[in-house]
């Protein structure tokens, strides 16, 4: 009786505090936040950084919101690569820093794409919403090889991702040999088609740490499948994860 009780009072904690997220969220979208919305047009997006040098890209106290609204979507509109997108070549790496953000209703290859050479890449006290992608993760895609990833007390509500293989619902991290850190973030009722509600590692070499999270109500959509193909309602991984003070609902 005393585990129950204090398992249920740990539940409506955590409850209370989502909804206190979900307000903060909420109420700040537009009086500090300069908002953006995309065309209505396929494979919109509303930046794309082709980096030839080394330097740093900043995004600050914005809202991107994404043509097809959380309740209406399209999972055909936009099978390119992040609503934001950072690519560049090789020799050059650049710093990403993504800070007091929004994004919103972006149905592409997710929210944040992050391909080639990259360097630092810092996320943090942002929150990302009903965004769905067909191709890849639904938020934040790292797709290279030197990439140091942190992301630090966001959020994550009602993002999907389609495709199959380890690509998680929110965030996708492949082939990078780097440092990834996520921490006091909140992943919440978020959904994969196959592997990774949440979060998916796909060979990745680096160090991977999660910490201090809270996983709620996280899923994976193919449950009638052999469980080769339908694994990791929270996370799936094809490396060592280094994780603590985890609390999953």
């Amino acid at each position: 009786m005393t585990i129950f009780l204090k398992t249920l009072s740990i539940q409506l904690i955590l409850i209370l505090a989502i909804i206190l997220m979900w307000l903060l969220v909420r109420g700040n979208d537009d009086v500090n936040l300069k908002t953006l919305k995309a065309p209505n047009i396929e494979n919109a997006r509303h930046f794309k950084v082709y980096t030839t040098g080394s330097g740093t890209v900043t995004f600050k106290a914005l809202k991107l919101v994404g043509f097809n609204t959380i309740s209406g979507t399209d999972v055909t509109r936009g099978t390119t690569a992040g609503d934001i997108e950072i690519s560049g070549v090789q020799a050059n790496p650049y710093n990403l820093f993504v800070d007091n953000c929004i994004i919103e209703g972006v149905t592409s290859g997710g929210a944040i794409g992050i391909g080639y050479n990259g360097n630092k890449v810092t996320i943090s006290n942002s929150s990302f919403i009903g965004n769905i992608a067909v191709t890849s993760g639904a938020v934040i895609n790292v797709d290279g090889p030197k990439i140091n990833l942190l992301i630090d007390g966001c959020i994550f509500i009602g993002n999907k991702g389609s495709w199959p293989g380890y690509k998680g619902g929110t965030i996708l991290l492949k082939g990078n040999d780097r440092d990834v850190v996520i921490k006091n973030s909140m992943f919440y009722m978020n959904n994969h088609i196959q592997r990774g509600g949440a979060v998916g590692l796909d060979y990745c070499s680096g160090n991977v740490t999660i910490h201090e999270c809270i996983f709620e109500n996280n899923f994976i959509n193919n449950v009638t499948s052999s469980e080769t193909t339908a694994e990791g309602g929270v996370l799936a991984f094809l490396q060592k994860l280094i994780h603590r003070r985890l609390i999953y609902l």
